[in-house]
């Protein structure tokens, strides 16, 4: 599993706005929907953000089965307790450019 960083751009993400139409249930559901596909690559775009600790808690724990099962899973993330939790290794990109790659037993929340 990789995650991405970007460390200049702490903005809030911009969804599309036919995806904000959607309840919580219906994005669940299109999630559902695209995971059917069998995907060999999953790339999340801060998929915690915004939700209570117990959906947190659930996507944590199907990222860890798609990734036991063999599917790579990019994470981008501005969450550093995410990201060293979740990672593997973790590309830190500023700027548009790729500045450092660290292992996760490298990596340290400072």
């Amino acid at each position: 599993m990789v995650c991405l960083v970007n460390l200049v751009s702490r903005q809030p993400l911009q969804y599309p706005a036919w995806l904000l139409e959607f309840s919580r249930n219906q994005r669940k559901m299109l999630v559902g929907r695209w995971l059917l596909t069998n995907p060999d690559v999953l790339i999340m775009d801060e998929p915690t953000r915004g939700i209570d600790v117990g959906a947190k808690a659930k996507i944590y724990m199907l990222i860890t089965k798609l990734a036991g099962e063999g599917r790579a899973i990019i994470i981008i993330s501005s969450e550093l307790p995410e990201i060293l939790g979740m990672a593997d290794r973790i590309l830190v990109i500023r700027e548009g450019e790729m500045i450092g790659i660290i292992e996760r037993k490298d990596a340290a929340s400072d």
